[in-house]
């Protein structure tokens, strides 16, 4: 590692050599092609900033704590190493005569004194959904070490991880931006959240020439759509949070952040989102220059007083304007082309 090297460099340097990321990014760099390299963004046009970035050619990379989904973006954290501690603590304090054996006869030890109705609840237990914590509780009053749990402050352990990972959530939005895009031009459901009731527009960005934005800087990627989360292990957590993170910290994260930062829950899959997502050195890299917009697209209910902007944008970058306008037999928007 070069003398100078800053945590930014490491995770550039990370993200070209993790094998399964780069497999990741090859692929999308495929996918992307079948959609002719387009993508789409939908703006509201009630903060004067959406006209400014657009004319300005500046793509804009949000702080993830902006967004309006509260799991995105915020890593889940695994306790299954804090319960494995703790098992093993209770199993070595009061299972008599196991503490030098191995985990497997310790397993031995303790199902040779169960009944058989125990076992089928050990494994009711083991297998049901509850949280790891609840589930250490009941797997301790089948072991007959209930009363021990009874003075665990619980509500204090919860309380403690989520303030961990709050703690997460800020110091990785802090070095991240994002851009949402889209492949679809016609979803009504974004038209309606993203661009103020179909009052906004729809803008189409060419991304052949992605090399320029993501060589130095970030990924674009599309997002994966499952209902688990991304889970972080709480000692990696715990570390990451409290303490400076690392370049070796990084290393060992950035596979599971990259994950993190395109998993949402299948809910929002009628999105089919694409994330341009941006590492930063310092907050006024959140603004992208990428003059690559080739199409606006006007919503059906486009306010007539914005015409005279988008006309005069639409000029200086030598661009077309269509219009979405209501199918008359189908819930649905077909795109007309104006004339600037």
């Amino acid at each position: 590692m070069h003398k100078n090297e800053t945590l930014y460099d490491t995770l550039m340097i990370e993200l070209h050599r993790d094998k399964e990321l780069h497999s990741i990014i090859d692929r999308s760099f495929n996918k992307i092609k079948d959609y002719n390299y387009k993508l789409y963004r939908y703006y509201s046009l009630e903060s004067s900033c959406a006209l400014e970035n657009i004319k300005n050619n500046i793509i804009y990379g949000a702080d993830p704590r902006e967004f309006n989904d509260p799991f995105d973006c915020n890593p889940g954290i695994s306790v299954d190493e804090l319960v494995k501690m703790a098992l093993c603590h209770y199993y070595k304090t009061y299972i008599p005569g196991i503490r030098q054996k191995t985990m497997f006869e310790k397993a031995i030890n303790v199902f040779s004194n169960m009944s058989d109705e125990k076992i089928k609840l050990f494994d009711t237990i083991v297998k049901n959904d509850m949280d790891y914590l609840q589930k250490c509780v009941e797997l301790a009053s089948l072991l007959g070490v209930a009363e021990e749990f009874e003075t665990v402050d619980f509500e204090g352990i919860y309380k403690y991880i989520d303030e961990q990972q709050h703690e997460l959530k800020n110091k990785l939005s802090k070095n991240i931006g994002i851009s949402c895009f889209t492949t679809k031009c016609d979803n009504l459901l974004m038209w309606s959240h993203y661009a103020n009731k179909h009052t906004g527009i729809c803008v189409e960005y060419d991304f052949s020439s992605l090399f320029e934005v993501t060589n130095k800087a970030g990924l674009l990627l599309p997002v994966e759509y499952l209902n688990d989360r991304v889970c972080f292990p709480f000692e990696k957590t715990f570390r990451y949070s409290k303490n400076k993170v690392t370049k070796d910290t990084a290393r060992k994260l950035l596979p599971d952040f990259i994950k993190m930062l395109l998993r949402k829950s299948e809910e929002w899959k009628y999105e089919e989102e694409w994330r341009l997502m941006i590492f930063l050195r310092e907050e006024k890299e959140r603004k992208i220059y990428f003059p690559h917009i080739s199409k606006i697209i006007l919503g059906c209910d486009f306010k007539t007083e914005n015409h005279h902007l988008i006309n005069s944008i639409a000029r200086d970058k030598n661009i077309t304007i269509e219009q979405a306008v209501l199918k008359r037999d189908k819930f649905g928007l077909e795109l007309q082309k104006v004339q600037v």
